[in-house]
């Protein structure tokens, strides 16, 4: 290694700890990050000093050029603080998803206080109870099909309690629940389904709800089988309930590739937890208060279903399929195209696989 690199680590080393040194003495720098950078700085001022130690390092994994080595061992330093630093940004996306989550049920809140008892009745919104449950309906950019899904639930679920989940949509939804008077959170910055779904079951928890049912603005459910849904959890025998399309095979069955992927995803799911689930797209389900409580601290955001069925199987949940019609999207798009299907396969399969390998099984 040459004099010259040798001269530029040691200076290096020396202007990040007076770097450091400066950030600690006016309490800008968390002991973790300081001993991190002092470390490094060791690390430099070893090579420096010491050549032979970069000719060893050198030599152990088979590069020729000291200094190579050197920028190599730079690298994986500075990979690992950035790998830190995703965990970092990781955990501030969670505090401020929270924060978003509980302003719009605050601000929910205080629409609820200034209603009376018959109009919190008179739109669903009249708490939780002995057995009760609440209709989540997670909906973004859905002025097509949302009035058109709230009126099912009403003209097929007696007294029904929902909530219309609004993800920050970009279309009229918002305007059109304002008008209609429906029950709604309106979440200021878009979440995905899963942050959505998350809120919803939040809401349903602060609120006393023994059971969520999730149900999607888009028009495809049904909500004549929302009362077989709940049965085996009002009957204490089940703790997570699918609506299921492939039981009986009757409705809207998807396309042939994404009954393909289906079949994957339920396959994977069953090796990992040993769990059988058909449908496990499906995003018509109900959930007693016990997933709920886990649900609303951990909960999927991307592509959520697959993920919360192995979540609950790995907990030890029981976990049920009742058969359902789906009818095709009333209206608008889906956000999921053939580009993005391909990606959705990999990333949850993906994502399946990592939730088995850092969760250990429950007990059945």
């Amino acid at each position: 290694m040459t004099i010259a690199l040798r001269v530029v680590l040691l200076v290096v080393s020396i202007l990040n700890c007076v770097w450091i040194i400066l950030r600690i003495r006016k309490a800008q720098a968390k002991i973790e990050d300081s001993v991190f950078w002092i470390l490094f700085s060791g690390l430099l001022v070893c090579m420096s000093i010491f050549p032979q130690v970069v000719s060893w390092g050198a030599a152990i994994i088979g590069v020729q050029s000291p200094v190579n080595f050197v920028f190599l061992a730079i690298i994986f330093v500075l990979i690992l603080k950035l790998f830190r630093l995703s965990i970092k940004l990781s955990q501030v996306e969670s505090k401020l998803q929270s924060f978003v989550q509980s302003y719009a049920i605050d601000k929910f809140k205080a629409r609820e206080d200034k209603m009376s008892k018959e109009e919190r009745n008179k739109n669903g919104c009249s708490g939780g109870g002995v057995n009760k449950s609440l209709i989540i309906i997670p909906a973004y950019n859905e002025q097509d099909n949302i009035i058109r899904t709230i009126q099912d639930i009403e003209q097929n679920v007696s007294g029904a309690n929902y909530i219309v989940v609004n993800d920050c949509s970009s279309d009229d939804t918002r305007t059109i629940l304002r008008e209609q008077q429906a029950n709604y959170l309106d979440v200021p910055v878009n979440l995905g389904i899963g942050g959505g779904v998350q809120t919803g079951y939040r809401y349903a928890l602060e609120h006393g709800y023994d059971i969520a049912i999730q149900f999607d603005g888009d028009g495809q459910h049904d909500a004549r089988y929302i009362n077989d849904l709940i049965a085996p959890i009002k009957n204490g025998r089940a703790d997570v309930v699918i609506g299921s399309r492939f039981i009986t095979n009757e409705g809207f069955q998807s396309s042939a590739m994404r009954r393909l992927g289906i079949n994957f995803l339920s396959t994977l799911i069953r090796l990992l937890c040993g769990v059988k689930v058909r449908d496990v797209t499906s995003g018509m389900r109900a959930v007693n208060r016990k997933m709920m409580e886990e649900f609303s601290e951990n909960y999927a955001q991307d592509y959520p279903e697959p993920e919360a069925i192995l979540t609950s199987g790995l907990l030890g949940a029981r976990i049920q399929e009742v058969p359902v019609q789906m009818r095709e999207r009333q209206g608008g798009r889906s956000s999921i195209n053939a580009l993005r299907s391909v990606y959705y396969m990999i990333k949850v399969s993906t994502a399946l696989v990592m939730t088995r390998l850092t969760a250990g099984k429950g007990q059945r």
